[in-house]
C-alpha cells in the first residue's frame, strides 16, 4: 500500500497526488490546500468518465458486474500545457480535486466553464492563466462502446506568438483494477497500451491521437517516473516491457501558436476484452461518399505458440468490404507467432449518395482455427463527411488600439478578422469584402469598402489573425450607428455546404 501525505506544511508531495493535480511540480512554494474538484460524469456501460472543471479526468469500466477504476483514483490523469519548449517556468496545469495540491500561482488552469451538452459529453473551458491561451475539453462517448473520445481545443486569444508548444496528456493508471501492467507501443496506430499479466480476464487498455493528429511522442513506465518525464516537458518515446505499477501519456508539439489561431488535438482512449488474440483498430475517421477508404488493423497473439487466425469483417450498414489484396470477399487468415502481431488491411467502399452524417461499424473478428473459443474483434467507425468547403469570418472586430471617438473623428478604421473552413474539403482562394452599412443586414443599398484576399484552406483550417485598415469619407458615416459588414467570397464564386453564413458586423456610433 502507497502511503499518502497531505501535510501542507511539509514540501513533500505524494507522486500521484501531483500527477493527479495534472503534473504540476513542486517550485519551492507551499500553498494552501486546493478546493475539492466539482466532478461530472458521463454514466455510460460500460465505460463511465468523469471530469472536473480543470480538467483533471477519472475513467471507470464495468467488469464483472462491479464499476472498476482504470486510474488509481478518479483524479489520476490530467493534461500540461508548455508554451516555450520544456521551460517550466511556461508550464500550465492544474486540478484542484480532492488530493491537495502545492503549486505556483502564476502556473495554473482557470476554470470558465464546465457543464454537461448531454448526457454522453462534457465540455469543460480553462486558460492558460493570464496568457490569453484557452483550452476547450470535449469528452465524448457513444454507449456502449469500449472507447472514448476527447478533444482539446487550444485557442490563442491573446497578443502573444508562442513557440514550440507542447501538450501532455496521461496518468496514472490502474487497468482493470490492477496496478501492474506490461507497456506497449504499437508505431502503426501511433498507440501507447498496457496489457495485464493474465489475458484471459483482460485484454488492453490504449491511448492514442486520431488520424489528423497522431502523437508526436509517448511515454509508458513507472508511474513516478512517467510523471517526471511529463512534468519535465518531453517524453521519451519509451515503455517498460515488464510488470510493473505503470502510468502513460502522450505529448503533441506544435512549432508556434500565433494569435487567432486554434491547435485542435483529438484523442481515443480504449479497452478490449479479454482473450488470447487481440484486435486493434485504426482510430475513426471521416469519409467521403463515392469513396474507398483502406483500415490498418493489427491481430496480436498472446498465446506461448504460433496460431492461425480466420478473419472476417463486417459492416453495419452491409457496405461492401474487403481484405486487400488477398481476397475479394469479406473472410482470411492470418498467421501469427507467440507474443507477435500482424497487419491486415479492411477496404470499405462508401457507397455514391450517402449522406453526410451517416456512420458506419466496421468490425473485424479474429478466430482461432485450432481452438474457437479463442477469439476477439474491435470496431472503427466511419463518419460521412461533407465534399465542400464551408468559408465562415469567425472573427470581426474593432482592434483595440483606437478608441471609437478618435477612430471616427481621424476616419481611420480598424480592425481584425479571422476566416475559418469549417467544411469537409478544402476552399480554394477566396476575397474577404467589407461594406458600410446603417443595419446588421447586407442588401444592395450597401456600400463596399475595401476588400482583402484569403489564401486557400484546408477543411477545419483558419488564418491567423490579421488586420485591415481604411479611411472613411465623412458623407460615408454620417449615420449615429452605422456598422461594418464582412462577407466572405462575396460574389459567390465558391460552391459551399452553407451559403447563408459568410458574413459577420461590427457596429461603431459617431460620437
Amino acid at each position: 500500500m502507497k502511503s499518502r501525505i497531505n501535510d501542507c506544511r511539509s514540501a513533500y508531495v505524494s507522486r500521484r497526488a501531483k500527477f493527479a493535480s495534472v503534473m504540476l511540480a513542486l517550485v519551492g512554494l507551499c500553498a494552501l490546500p486546493a478546493a475539492r474538484g466539482a466532478f461530472l460524469s458521463i454514466q455510460g456501460h460500460p465505460l463511465e468518465i468523469r471530469a472536473d472543471e480543470f480538467g483533471t479526468m477519472g475513467v471507470l469500466r464495468w467488469q464483472n458486474g462491479a464499476l472498476v477504476r482504470q486510474y488509481y483514483s478518479i483524479y489520476a490523469k490530467g493534461s500540461a500545457l508548455f508554451l516555450n519548449g520544456a521551460d517550466t517556468a511556461s508550464r500550465y496545469g492544474g486540478g484542484e480535486s480532492t488530493f491537495e495540491m502545492w503549486t505556483n500561482a502564476n502556473n495554473h488552469f482557470v476554470p470558465v466553464s464546465h457543464q454537461k451538452l448531454d448526457d454522453w459529453t462534457i465540455q469543460t473551458v480553462f486558460d492558460a492563466d493570464a496568457t490569453g491561451v484557452r483550452i476547450t475539453q470535449t469528452i465524448s462517448y457513444v454507449e456502449g462502446s469500449l472507447y472514448y473520445t476527447i478533444t482539446w481545443e487550444i485557442a490563442n486569444n491573446g497578443t502573444t506568438t508562442f513557440n514550440d508548444v507542447r501538450f501532455i496528456h496521461g496518468g496514472d493508471t490502474y487497468f482493470a483494477g490492477d496496478d501492474d501492467s506490461q507497456g506497449h507501443w504499437d508505431p502503426t496506430l501511433r498507440m501507447v497500451y498496457l496489457t495485464n499479466p493474465d489475458p484471459e480476464i483482460t485484454g488492453i487498455m490504449g491511448f492514442y491521437g486520431a488520424l489528423d493528429s497522431p502523437a508526436d511522442h509517448y511515454n509508458e513506465s513507472y508511474y513516478g517516473t512517467n510523471e517526471d518525464v511529463a512534468l519535465a516537458g518531453q517524453l521519451p518515446d519509451s515503455v517498460d516491457p515488464s510488470y510493473h505499477d505503470a502510468g502513460y501519456a502522450l505529448q503533441w508539439n506544435r512549432a508556434s501558436l500565433a494569435p487567432g489561431d486554434t491547435w485542435t488535438i483529438t484523442a481515443f482512449e480504449k479497452w478490449t476484452e479479454a482473450g488470447f488474440v487481440q484486435v486493434l483498430a485504426p482510430p475513426d475517421q471521416p469519409v467521403s461518399s463515392g469513396t474507398t477508404v483502406d483500415y490498418l488493423f493489427t491481430i496480436q497473439n498472446f498465446q506461448s505458440v504460433e496460431d492461425t487466425f480466420n478473419l472476417t469483417a463486417a459492416s453495419s450498414n452491409g457496405w461492401d468490404v474487403a481484405f486487400a489484396p488477398l481476397v475479394r470477399d469479406a473472410t482470411d487468415t492470418v498467421t501469427v507467432g507467440p507474443g507477435a502481431a500482424q497487419k491486415v488491411v479492411v477496404q470499405v467502399t462508401v457507397p455514391d449518395g450517402t449522406p453526410p452524417g451517416t456512420q458506419d461499424v466496421l468490425t473485424v473478428t479474429a478466430t482461432s482455427q485450432n481452438d474457437p473459443t479463442i477469439f476477439n474483434q474491435d470496431s472503427v467507425t466511419s463518419t460521412v463527411t461533407t465534399t465542400l468547403p464551408d468559408l465562415v469570418v469567425a472573427k470581426l472586430d474593432r482592434h483595440r488600439l483606437l478608441s471609437t471617438r478618435r477612430l471616427l473623428r481621424s476616419g481611420l478604421v480598424l480592425l481584425k478578422y479571422r476566416v475559418v473552413n469549417q467544411g469537409g474539403a478544402a476552399a480554394p482562394r477566396s476575397v474577404l469584402r467589407l461594406y458600410l452599412s446603417q443595419d446588421q443586414t447586407l442588401d444592395a443599398t450597401d456600400r463596399p469598402v475595401t476588400r482583402r484576399l484569403v489564401p486557400g484552406l484546408p477543411p477545419g483550417e483558419s488564418t491567423p489573425e490579421r488586420l485591415i485598415h481604411f479611411r472613411l469619407r465623412r458623407r460615408r458615416a454620417a449615420a449615429r450607428n452605422y456598422y461594418i459588414i464582412g462577407k466572405i467570397d462575396p460574389a459567390n464564386v465558391i460552391e459551399e455546404e452553407n451559403e447563408d453564413n459568410n458574413t459577420a458586423e461590427v457596429r461603431f456610433r459617431t460620437p
